[in-house]
């Protein structure tokens, strides 16, 4: 299945598609004291982080120091095959770790999305699974996406 998906994105000129792991971890946090332990404890990370009055963005790492005092709202930020996607909730916020894994169930597409931030595009990989529909079919289902990063596209 993979090759011949793959035949068709060469001939399409875009990337290919392997099989890896997605090990994904959320927990729940209550305060924004907290949200920033996590960010700084996460280590050095780029990515974009929605604060009260802005949204801000780090190609290489952020300034952790730079956050003290700042209500994190959101985010996503990203070092090596490790994601750490930061959600308000009801409660609090939502954190969540992604780390994919060299081997596994999952098929892995890159993706790139157009950013507001000029001129970067949002990386991202997009986790899909084979199940079974209704007809006794394999089909294959997006399960989950993890921010990978940024690229420059030059515009």
């Amino acid at each position: 299945m993979i090759n011949n998906l793959n035949n068709i994105l060469k001939r399409n000129g875009l990337g290919e598609v392997r099989r890896v792991g997605l090990e994904v971890r959320p927990h729940s946090v209550k305060t924004p004291g907290e949200v920033l332990d996590v960010v700084r404890d996460f280590g050095p990370a780029a990515g974009w982080l929605c604060v009260t009055d802005e949204v801000l963005t780090a190609e290489q790492a952020f300034d952790t120091a730079a956050l003290t005092g700042r209500i994190i709202l959101s985010g996503e930020i990203v070092s090596g095959s490790r994601s750490l996607h930061i959600r308000q909730d009801e409660a609090g916020w939502t954190v969540t770790n992604l780390e994919r894994k060299e081997s596994g169930d999952h098929i892995l597409i890159e993706e790139s999305l157009v950013s507001t931030k000029r001129p970067f595009l949002l990386k991202y990989e997009t986790f899909w699974l084979e199940s079974l529909d209704s007809f006794g079919l394999k089909q294959y289902r997006a399960c989950a996406s993890r921010f990978a990063g940024f690229e420059r596209n030059g515009g």
